[in-house]
């Protein structure tokens, strides 16, 4: 495979590298590859994508090439260093043109003119996005000095901590099951909507069962009543009065991260975007061909890091932790229980874990008692945050120790 057959093969693995990437016609010598970028640039000016699908009908005498350049793709999704070597050798093969040109030519006006060619040339290769350091240092200052908070957890301890989930972040939420992660999603979804649109893609639980468990946040019916018992009708129109407001799509039809990241590229384009849920990972998949789980998991974990940078988002990312953790005498996770891969670990910016002594039966000083672990926080502290913090009846939680002593939550 060349760089130009892997550049190729990612447009068409992944459609959505076209949004983060610069990827010109001119660049390519195949013929082939021309038609082919052209169209996925044209189809995206329109706002949709091309995928081997839709090459395959529009170009049906290059179905053979599109499947076999989607099936060789390099497995790695970031694009960015193919771009830039095909970028690198157009530029000097222009350039060498341009030379050849000057070596048959006494005259000096074509001269003058092929130097100001060579300039142009380089002048196109540089991205029209591209700031100077003083631009940057100034916006840099601008958020220090207004102390804006990323998008809220709806934990006052452990907002305090991460100042929220931050534009461009991946962040990790990871527990065993039955600690309360789709509850601690959902509560950060809540207090995240009133900055902006709130998208929550759901791979476990059905939307009516996530809905159930919204109104139970809003206080006003219990877990009991909606999923057991018929509950208070006025409760009830009053937990859906609150709720029915909130800028939250739950999306349950995507399992594959690459449609995940499309979906986001095209909702961050629209705007008022304020964090992205995934709920979770191991039910993810991807199209990338992989030897082995540990290895899919880790393309995967790249790809929502890459799609938190690319779409300048914050991502709230679930995962499951492996049995190891309950095989230790005080069953608390670390960041080696994280399941299936150490990539997760890597491709995170935040890794925070749920505890709840009560499921295991564990008290202290006579009191069941629940921890958020912040086990990897690229900005900051980390350590335990030990308090009183699930309502299980309400799924919630900001719980009952809000630091109101103003003591270090660690």
């Amino acid at each position: 495979m060349t760089i130009e057959d892997s550049l190729i093969g990612l447009l068409i693995s992944d459609p959505a590298i076209i949004d983060g990437v610069r990827i010109e016609h001119q660049w390519f010598d195949n013929p082939d590859y021309v038609k082919i970028v052209k169209a996925c640039k044209k189809t995206r000016e329109k706002g949709s994508y091309e995928d081997l699908v839709t090459l395959g009908q529009r170009f049906p005498e290059l179905a053979s090439t599109l499947v076999h350049l989607s099936k060789n793709a390099p497995l790695r999704v970031d694009a960015v260093p193919y771009a830039s070597l095909m970028e690198e050798d157009f530029i000097k093969r222009q350039a060498q043109e341009i030379g050849q040109t000057l070596l048959q030519t006494k005259d000096i006006e074509a001269v003058f003119k092929a130097s100001k060619e060579i300039n142009d040339l380089l002048e196109d290769s540089v991205p029209t996005t591209s700031k100077t350091l003083p631009e940057l240092m100034s916006s840099t200052l601008d958020r220090v000095n207004d102390g804006s908070m990323g998008a809220p957890t709806g934990n006052s301890v452990l907002d305090g901590v991460l100042r929220g989930l931050k534009d461009g972040d991946l962040s990790v939420l990871a527990a065993r099951p039955a600690m309360g992660k789709t509850a601690f999603a959902i509560e950060a979804s809540v207090a995240s909507q009133s900055r902006g649109r709130v998208l929550f893609f759901s791979l476990e639980m059905p939307s009516d069962q996530l809905i159930k468990r919204m109104w139970c946040n809003t206080g006003e019916v219990q877990m009991q009543e909606v999923f057991g018992e018929k509950p208070d009708p006025d409760k009830l129109q009053r937990a859906i009065n609150k709720s029915e407001g909130y800028k939250i799509e739950i999306i349950e039809d995507f399992t594959y991260v690459e449609d995940i990241a499309n979906k986001v590229a095209k909702e961050a384009r629209k705007g008022d975007v304020a964090l992205v849920v995934v709920d979770y990972l191991q039910l993810c998949r991807t199209r990338q061909r992989t030897s082995n789980r540990e290895r899919e998991v880790g393309e995967m974990s790249w790809s929502f890091k890459m799609m938190a940078k690319n779409n300048n988002l914050p991502v709230l990312l679930l995962s499951q932790l492996s049995r190891e953790c309950e095989r230790t005498a005080s069953k608390e996770p670390e960041l080696h229980h994280l399941r299936d891969s150490g990539s997760i670990e890597q491709d995170a910016s935040v890794v925070i874990m749920l505890y709840r002594s009560a499921v295991y039966g564990i008290e202290e000083n006579g009191e069941y008692f629940d921890l958020i672990k912040v086990l990897k926080n690229r900005n900051g502290q980390t350590g335990r945050i030990k308090g009183n913090y699930f309502d299980g009846r309400h799924q919630t939680w900001s719980g009952k120790d809000f630091n109101k002593d103003n003591r270090p939550p660690f």
